[in-house]
């Protein structure tokens, strides 16, 4: 089964490909400790192609948005490079009207219950 579930922030405004095409990219960030006990906090970036992106979605497909995609993963070569995407099923916008990153200072913090886990 190849499915997968992304639950992030859109990088940059989504540029239209077709007639009915989006592709935006999407980071998602995991916080965990290494091996010295030390918070790390790492992102990966995606590329999401969608394929079904009516034009009403479109402008709402902005950078720092927070997005919902599922859909699958596809590995595809161009010119002698290989290049993974998320070819997704449906998208849904997450947070309200306006979301935009939150800073540093209202980030999320780990809690204390956090710390007594083995991962």
């Amino acid at each position: 089964m190849n499915n997968v579930t992304l639950l992030g922030r859109i990088g940059k405004d989504a540029e239209r490909i077709g007639e009915k095409g989006a592709r935006f990219s999407v980071a998602t960030s995991e916080r965990y400790k290494n091996k010295d006990g030390e918070w790390v906090e790492g992102t990966e970036w995606h590329n999401v192609v969608y394929w079904n992106a009516s034009d009403s979605l479109l402008p709402h497909l902005s950078k720092g948005r927070q997005v919902a995609v599922e859909g699958s993963i596809h590995t595809r070569e161009h010119e002698g490079k290989y290049y993974t995407d998320i070819k997704a099923r449906r998208v849904h916008l997450v947070g309200g009207k306006g979301d935009a990153k939150p800073s540093q200072e209202s980030a999320p913090k780990p809690s204390q219950a956090d710390d007594d886990l083995p991962f």
